[in-house]
């Protein structure tokens, strides 16, 4: 009878220390993130948001609100973003997916005061030339643009801080030359931009104040000479693939021109989101200047298109 006793214990404890093991492997082989939502974008651009169920060395296992759960292999991921928002996946919006894209800090031609994040290298290519953003510490970041002839270049810094979730303001400034191999004259124009809205739809007013050295490109605009421009500029999402902006930029040009006053620059459009690293921005620019005290504007509207990509 003792002996069956024994054996019974040894059997129920050696059972008991055997699943204490498994579960320890299984802990240890997985871990659970409390089922957080991500969004998990590939190597090619192709994303996938659902609840982050497991993941270990080799694989992350998520549940989506269309197919289900998905396996996905990690030397196919590029990042894996945790969504603020919402909790649960069938009630997640674009917003929440779209939330704090690099992307939407630009609008046609000027920056919102948004910031970049550490890391984020943003490259913009339209009928102008190419535009690079770069991240140099989350608030800090730098960026460069010229034609595609590289006259001029244009070099800028800006730092932007977060007053409260809606409110965001930017200062820095920009420097521009005639070309790379033209440093005779130049163009030093210190900026702020403030922001109000989230990291998807926004409005932003900016102004900047523009000093000239030397000839620049030989346009007329001489040394110390001194002219202001500001911005006005927005964008709205309508779902995940799509949002809507606009801007309109005011420069007063009369300092170097008495028959040359006010420029109204004015785009409307949208912008087409297909995946987490491009965007495809199409607008309608008019332009409308005053000459001889009188308003002028082209008889068309001027088609404008760009390319932005997230490297």
């Amino acid at each position: 009878m003792k002996n069956l006793i024994f054996t019974l214990g040894l059997g129920l404890f050696t059972l008991s220390l055997s699943a204490q093991i498994d579960k320890s492997q299984t802990e240890s082989e997985y871990v659970t993130e409390s089922k957080k939502i991500v969004k998990i974008i590939l190597s090619d651009g192709t994303e996938h948001v659902g609840v982050l169920l497991k993941q270990d060395e080799n694989m992350v296992l998520i549940e989506t609100a269309k197919i289900g759960k998905v396996s996905i292999p990690k030397y196919k991921i590029q990042e894996i973003i945790y969504l603020k928002g919402e909790s649960e996946i069938k009630t997640l919006t674009h917003k929440d997916i779209l939330r704090d894209d690099p992307r939407f800090r630009r609008y046609v031609l000027t920056n919102s005061a948004l910031p970049y994040k550490r890391g984020d290298v943003v490259a913009v290519f339209d009928v102008f030339g190419p535009k690079f953003n770069f991240g140099i510490t989350d608030g800090l970041s730098a960026g460069i643009s010229t034609s595609w002839i590289t006259i001029p270049v244009l070099a800028n810094i800006k730092y932007a801080a977060k007053v409260t979730d809606n409110f965001h303001l930017a200062a820095g400034f920009s420097a521009a030359i005639p070309s790379v191999v033209n440093f005779k004259s130049g163009v030093i124009s210190p900026f702020v931009t403030a922001t109000i809205g989230n990291t998807i739809d926004h409005l932003s007013f900016g102004i900047q104040n523009h000093t000239v050295n030397g000839d620049f490109l030989e346009t007329g605009l001489d040394n110390g000479n001194n002219f202001t421009s500001m911005t006005f500029a927005g964008t709205k999402s309508i779902n995940r693939k799509y949002s809507v902006l606009m801007e309109v930029a005011y420069g007063d040009f009369s300092s170097q021109d008495p028959n040359f006053g006010i420029v109204f620059d004015v785009s409307f459009g949208f912008k087409y989101h297909p995946n987490s690293k491009n965007s495809y921005l199409f607008v309608l620019n008019g332009i409308f200047i005053q000459d001889n005290n009188t308003f002028e504007s082209f008889p068309a509207p001027i088609p404008f298109f760009s390319w932005t990509r997230i490297l």
